[in-house]
């Protein structure tokens, strides 16, 4: 070392005589002082104070330990040049010098980032923050996309909240973090929850109408599953967002949210499933009970029978009818005696019905049958009318004879190519296959 120093220049000999005798930190402080009280131009200082480095390095095989701070040093001083705001070319060029140090992709760029954001014009629009970010991108990507961040100021965040979900949405994510991770999944959900309606909007399903064209054709699990991912999603984008749920409220992606809201409150009403031994869902109507009593021991123990309470209330009524009383209660008696756990009973709920419908006692029954559109059910009735409002909202039914002949065919399953849909089965039972092939 002794005859290194004594070999070498006096700028080297300088340097190794502060490496062997002098305490480091102290020197390197005092260098990088020197540099930024200097006044020179930001890539100046650095370049000198790199082929200082350099220098050291030779001799101890290391950079000097206070090497990041003393870059910090002349990067304030820099700052310092600009009152108020720097320019984002400025901001730029010292991003890349500090780049070229070494800096990229580490964690000190991240502080170097939030030291710039700061010093930098706060953005009011996404183009505004647009540029800010590639101002800063030679630190690393990750460097200057954190959230919470400077760049994401409120009208930013209210610009993002009101382009949602427009076309090319996706595109104005650039930065990977969790704010944009939440809206970039918001919006796929957004379209997967739309093609599974069939295409609705989903700002539009505030009424029972709208949410009953919307389940019409509606897989009701997926639709269960997909919103119940949403709401976690938007509980979490107002978390990271505080003091913006009016912005959100005010825009498309909050109309969505009550929309779905509403959309699974009003599944509430309807059954998803029914348990896996059951092969078909029929509903029974008064007519039908009464001119064929017997009517339950027609169905195999595969089959789900579902009377509406309403059923039962009418027929109680007609016991008193001399032209059908006998019959009303045989079929009472024969719904109270059966052993074969496969008959239901529930209570009609006007609200899946079409508004026109709603004033008639009548359509209760329609109800049932509604109530269990995702079963895929068969009426049983007589009733033309009945029939044909049942046909009208996508329900299958059978007159009686044609139930006959399905009975009387054995329960072979040759008469059943005219159309008895597969059931959908309930998600919660166990062994539940996906789909049961029409029989």
């Amino acid at each position: 070392i002794l005859e290194t120093m004594l070999a070498s220049s006096g700028e080297l000999r300088n340097v190794i005589i502060t490496a062997l005798w002098k305490d480091e930190e102290a020197v390197w402080k005092e260098i990088f002082k020197e540099l930024a009280a200097s006044g020179g131009p930001f890539e100046v200082s650095v370049a000198e104070a790199t082929r200082l480095k350099s220098l050291y390095m030779k001799l101890v095989g290391r950079k000097p330990s206070a090497w990041d701070k003393g870059i910090e040093t002349l990067f304030l001083a820099h700052l310092e040049k600009y009152p108020g705001i720097v320019p984002n070319e400025k901001m730029s060029k010292a991003a890349q010098i500090l780049a070229d140090c070494g800096f990229k992709d580490s964690g000190k760029a991240a502080e170097f980032a939030k030291t710039a954001l700061a010093r930098m014009k706060p953005p009011e629009t996404l183009e505004e923050m647009g540029r800010a970010f590639e101002a800063l991108a030679p630190l690393g990507l990750a460097a200057v996309s954190a959230f919470p961040s400077p760049l994401y100021t409120k009208p930013v965040l209210e610009e993002l909240f009101r382009r949602f979900p427009e076309k090319g949405y996706e595109k104005l994510l650039l930065r990977d973090n969790r704010l944009e991770r939440a809206l970039k999944r918001l919006k796929s959900l957004e379209v997967e929850l739309r093609r599974a309606i069939g295409g609705a909007r989903l700002e539009d399903l505030a009424g029972d109408e709208a949410c009953q064209a919307a389940l019409r054709t509606a897989n009701l699990n997926d639709v269960k599953k997909e919103s119940s991912e949403w709401a976690r999603l938007m509980a979490d984008l107002r978390d990271m967002t505080p003091g913006m749920d009016e912005a959100i409220e005010a825009c498309a992606i909050g109309r969505i949210h009550s929309g779905l809201e509403a959309l699974v409150r009003f599944s509430g009403l309807v059954i998803a499933g029914v348990e896996p031994r059951f092969k078909a869902v029929f509903i029974v109507d008064t007519c039908a009970l009464i001119d064929r009593p017997d009517l339950p021991f027609g169905f195999r123990s595969d089959e789900l029978i579902v009377v509406s309470k309403r059923v039962i209330e009418e027929l109680d009524d007609k016991k008193k009818d001399t032209a059908v009383g006998s019959k009303a209660s045989v079929a009472i008696r024969v719904l109270k005696g059966s052993k074969a756990g496969n008959i239901r009973y529930e209570e009609g709920e006007l609200r899946l019905l079409p508004g026109e419908y709603r004033n008639k006692g009548d359509n209760w029954i329609l109800s049932i049958a509604l109530k269990y559109r995702p079963c895929r059910p068969v009426l049983v009735t007589d009733d033309n009318a009945l029939a044909l409002k049942a046909k009208a909202e996508g329900i299958i039914s059978w007159k009686l004879a044609e139930f006959d002949e399905r009975r009387n065919a054995g329960g072979n399953g040759k008469n059943l190519k005219a159309g008895l849909p597969s059931v959908k089965k309930s998600p919660e039972s166990p062994g539940n296959p996906k789909h049961i092939k029409r029989r």
